[in-house]
This record gives C-alpha cells, sequence and structure tokens, in this order.
C-alpha cells in the first residue's frame, strides 16, 4: 500500500501568532518578576542608607523649647534686657520692676550666643514681648557647664543660669528671622499648663527621596502632609527618636490680629517624622511606610503604567493576527 504523504502547510498568520503568545507569556512572567522585584527592592530601600526623608513644620505658636546642638548668635541690634534669678526673697517680694517682675535687671545686650548644649524656653507674652527663659545647663546634656567669657554687649545663658532675657516686639521684629538648631520642641499639650504654651496651628509635610528617585533624577516626593493640631504639642523625630539635629527659623507675625511667633523647621538624620501630644489621648507619630513610599513615588508609577500599556499592545497584536478559520 502506499500511505497518502502529508503535505506541508505554511501559514504566516499562525506562525507569527505562536511567537506573539510566547513573547506574551514571556512579558506576563517579566512583569510578574518586576513587580516582586519592585516590592523587595521597595522594602530594602526603605532602610536607613538608601532613604533621605525629611519631616517640615510650618507653624504657629506661642512658645517653643530648643536645646542646642551647635553655636548660634542672635543678634538684636535694638537691645534686650537680661533678668537674673534674685537670691533675696524679701527685695523679690518688694521688686516692682515691670519688666524682671520678682527678678533683677542685670543690663542690656545686643548679642545673645548660644552654645551647644544650652536649652532655651520661648515664649510670647501677651504685650506681644518675647521672653527667652535660660534652662540651667545639666552635666549629662553637654560637655561642659562652664561659664564662657562674653565680650561686649554679649550674653551667654550659661553665664545667667535661670535668668532670661526681654525683647521687645519691636527688637524683635528688627532682628528679622533668628535660627533654630538642634532638639526643637513647639507648644505645649493644651491642659498640661495654666501658661500660654500654645500652639495655634500650622501644616507639616513629610518628603522622601530614595533610590529609585535618584536613579532618575526626580526631586523628593511628598509622602504625606496634613494640618497641625491646634493646642498639641509638636515634635520632631529622626530615626523614632527626637530629633537633635533639626534645623530651622523663627519670626513674629500676626494671624488674625494676634501676634504669633511662625516656626519654621526641618529634621535632621535619615527618616524625620512628626510626634503629636494632645490632651485625652496617646501620643502618636505620623510616619509613613514602605507601602506609602511606594504609591506616591511617580517613578514606580511610570514604569508600572508603561509596562502596563506594552503589555496590553502585545495582547492586541497577538488577537489581530489570528490565522484565519478555514470554511466547511
Amino acid at each position: 500500500m502506499v500511505k497518502n504523504s502529508q503535505r506541508f502547510s505554511f501559514s504566516p498568520y499562525r506562525t507569527l501568532n505562536q511567537s506573539l503568545k510566547r513573547k506574551s507569556v514571556l512579558l506576563r512572567g517579566a512583569l510578574a518578576g518586576l513587580v516582586i522585584l519592585a516590592v523587595f527592592a521597595a522594602l530594602i530601600g526603605n532602610l536607613h542608607f538608601f532613604v533621605d526623608r525629611t519631616a517640615v513644620i510650618n507653624a504657629d505658636t506661642t512658645a517653643l523649647q530648643v536645646e542646642f546642638d551647635e553655636r548660634t548668635y542672635w543678634l538684636i541690634e535694638e537691645g534686650m534686657t537680661l533678668c537674673q534669678p534674685n537670691p533675696d526673697l524679701r527685695s523679690a517680694h518688694l521688686n516692682e520692676d515691670p519688666i524682671c517682675d520678682q527678678f533683677l535687671q542685670d543690663g542690656t545686650y545686643r548679642r545673645l550666643a548660644i552654645d551647644a548644649g544650652d536649652m532655651l524656653e520661648i515664649r510670647l507674652e501677651s504685650d506681644k514681648d518675647l521672653i527667652v527663659r535660660f534652662i540651667p545647663c545639666v552635666e549629662e546634656r553637654t560637655s561642659k557647664c562652664l561659664e564662657t567669657e562674653a565680650q561686649e554687649n554679649e550674653i551667654w545663658p550659661r553665664n545667667a543660669p535661670g535668668g532670661f532675657v526681654v525683647i521687645s516686639n519691636e527688637a524683635l521684629n528688627a532682628a528679622g528671622p533668628l535660627s533654630l538648631s538642634g532638639r526643637i520642641s513647639i507648644g505645649s499639650r493644651s491642659g498640661s499648663t495654666g501658661g500660654p504654651d500654645f500652639l495655634v496651628g500650622g501644616s507639616y509635610e513629610i518628603r522622601e527621596q530614595n533610590w529609585l528617585t535618584r536613579a532618575f533624577g526626580r526631586r523628593s516626593t511628598i509622602l504625606d502632609g496634613g494640618a497641625l493640631i491646634p493646642g498639641a504639642s509638636v515634635k520632631i523625630i529622626s530615626d523614632k527618636e527626637p530629633s537633635r539635629t533639626s534645623n530651622g527659623h523663627f519670626f513674629a507675625s500676626i494671624l488674625d490680629d494676634r501676634a504669633i511667633l511662625r516656626v519654621i523647621a526641618l529634621s535632621g538624620g535619615h527618616r524625620g517624622a512628626i510626634r503629636m501630644d494632645v490632651a485625652g489621648v496617646e501620643p502618636f507619630t505620623i510616619d509613613p511606610d514602605w507601602i506609602d513610599s511606594v504609591i506616591a513615588n511617580p517613578v514606580f508609577l511610570a514604569l508600572a503604567f508603561l509596562l502596563g500599556l506594552l503589555l496590553n499592545a502585545l495582547q492586541l497584536a497577538s488577537s489581530l493576527f489570528k490565522p484565519p478559520r478555514d470554511k466547511r
């Protein structure tokens, strides 16, 4: 018997379709691999060494506290009055000085020289004068608590422990922004004190620049932002601890006919965050995680979008080049 010979037929449509199907499968696998790789990269990329995350605070307040980490100078050309503790309690009760009250007035100065380790409590009074109180130096806070030799018209906080300076509203406005550096705390928790230490309001932002934005030359990305809670105590956190290397400045301003201090502060270190302490609730920290980082990253979203377009285009091409069905 002679076997029927099998004829070989070549269909360009079928060949192209099979090729496109194979490429589609490969591309799907590659896309799944890229997604898994991106998740791991996001996890690894959010470690200390790959991420620079900065917390930015823009606050309106009547008080703040700063523990300085470097030498800083405030120049007050119109002068500030120094008030020293009065060791004579009998004289203190009789003192009618409207500026120093129960303290002793000890001259007028034009420059406040702040050393690393000095802690200042800054408060705006109802008469718009600024009170800068010198918290006594503590050995554990700094390597030295010795008095410093001052120049003419210059005062060092550690030379007047427990004292304070009074800066008039006119002198404060003329001085312009005064710099801050170190551990910054703004306001006081409402109800914790009876004084005027009050955060009026403001806003915050947490910005990030990670390995992916650096690779594509992008600027920092805003991960989170919102309003500060009036009456809260706000601290800048870095690496889950109060940031000791924050920077910023403050100046006098007016908000709704009310005198306030406008404070701009930025965290130091790699992992900036915000901690708010509000009366009646546990203190909470605003610190975005790696999921927020991936969602907010425009480079990651753009790559995912382009890969999705490529996959859809390949799927469409595969359906267009299907071989025609044989007619019976």
